[in-house]
Parts: structure tokens; sequence; C-alpha cells
């Protein structure tokens, strides 16, 4: 599924059984380009998923609606929103950013992080992370 990330860590293998990785900086530091579009920022869903279906498209439109996938990421969304710490007076802009980096850190980076796990172990590499 993801050949070149795969490929990558098996040229790496080849001198090395241990890398040092810098997952996480764009989460922390805001460089995913939704940090910054005013259009992911303001979406009331996912900002890694506005603009896309969040259904995949090999599923027939019966089985999309049989399974309410769009209700359950709309709903896991509300939840995810309702979990992200506020400092006491954080509002506008500031608050959403807040919500931005926690939806982040917390649901974007554990797919990347496992997604990267599985396929240096696949090869033989062990990732050190300094999250």
């Amino acid at each position: 599924m993801y050949p070149s990330l795969y490929l990558l860590f098996a040229e790496v293998r080849k001198t090395s059984t241990v890398a040092l990785s810098g997952e996480a900086a764009a989460e922390v530091f805001g460089g995913y380009r939704w940090f910054h579009s005013p259009e992911a920022v303001n979406a009331a869903t996912f900002p890694w998923l506005r603009g896309r279906d969040s259904v995949p498209s090999m599923w027939s439109e019966s089985v999309k609606k049989e399974l309410c996938l769009s209700e359950y990421v709309a709903d896991f969304y509300t939840h995810a929103i309702d979990a992200t710490p506020l400092l006491p007076g954080q509002t506008g802009h500031e608050k959403r950013m807040r919500e931005i980096c926690f939806l982040g850190l917390t649901h974007w980076l554990p797919i990347l992080l496992d997604r990267k796990d599985r396929l240096s172990m696949a090869v033989g590499h062990e990732d050190i992370r300094r999250t």
C-alpha cells in the first residue's frame, strides 16, 4: 500500500538497523497544509478529510448507506472535538487551532506511526521515535 516507504526502509536497512525519525514535527509545529488553509480550519470535520469522501469509494452506495459511515465519522469528530483540552478563556481562532493540533496528535499521528512501524519492521529495521 505504501511501496515508497517500504523501499526506503529496505534501503536504509542495508547499512543500519536503527534510525532516528522526525515523525510528529508537522503535527507539533503546524507543518501540514490544513493548519494554514481557512477551508480546512473552518471545516466541521477532521482537517485531513476536508474535500474528500471519508468513505472508501470502492464500496457500493448500498453498503455505505447501510453502514452509516458518514454519520459515524461526524459523530467520531464531535467526540474528538469535545475531548480537546482547552485553556481558560480560549475562543475563536486560538481555540480552533488548539482543536486542530489536538486532532493531529491524537487521531492523525497514531496512523502515521503505526504505518511507519509496520513497514520498518517488515524489513527488519527498528525505528527510534523522539516525540
